[in-house]
């Protein structure tokens, strides 16, 4: 269990690595956050989520050409990791 120092210095490093950040929420489509490279090596054990998909791509694209709700992946996508379902 963490406490509260802990929780702020983890919330801290996930801003860290925030590059940037799409809300498609109220066009009932779900946010996009992309992250700087090394992100998955530090939070892959935090990764969670029953409708989560993360999107691993060889080069920064623009986050309103990824096509959430299909199967297509965006250009450059290397990885695809979705339904993670809370599995560490």
């Amino acid at each position: 269990m963490w406490n509260d120092e802990e929780g702020k210095k983890l919330d801290g490093e996930y801003a860290s690595f925030l590059m940037e950040e799409l809300d498609r929420v109220g066009r009932g489509i779900r946010d996009l956050k992309l992250f700087r490279p090394g992100f998955l090596q530090r939070f892959r054990d935090h990764l969670y989520g029953d409708w989560n998909s993360f999107y691993l791509l060889e080069a920064k694209i623009p986050l309103s050409t990824i096509p959430l709700g299909t199967n297509d992946l965006p250009c450059g996508c290397k990885i695809l990791i979705c339904c993670v379902d809370a599995a560490y």
